[in-house]
């Protein structure tokens, strides 16, 4: 049963762990994506509007 109810001390740097990386994606990844959705979104509404014609 010990398996199944963890530490304080791994709980703690576990938490730790995942602060940093969602805050580094947070800063680097996240701008990048967005601006490739915005790009693919203007991208397709293009192509739309030239089928359309």
């Amino acid at each position: 049963m010990q398996l199944l109810t963890p530490d304080l001390g791994l709980l703690v740097w576990t938490l730790l762990a995942f602060l940093v990386v969602f805050f580094i994606l947070k800063k680097f990844a996240w701008p990048a994506i967005i601006k490739g959705l915005n790009d693919r979104e203007a991208n397709i509404a293009g192509s739309i509007a030239t089928a359309e014609k």
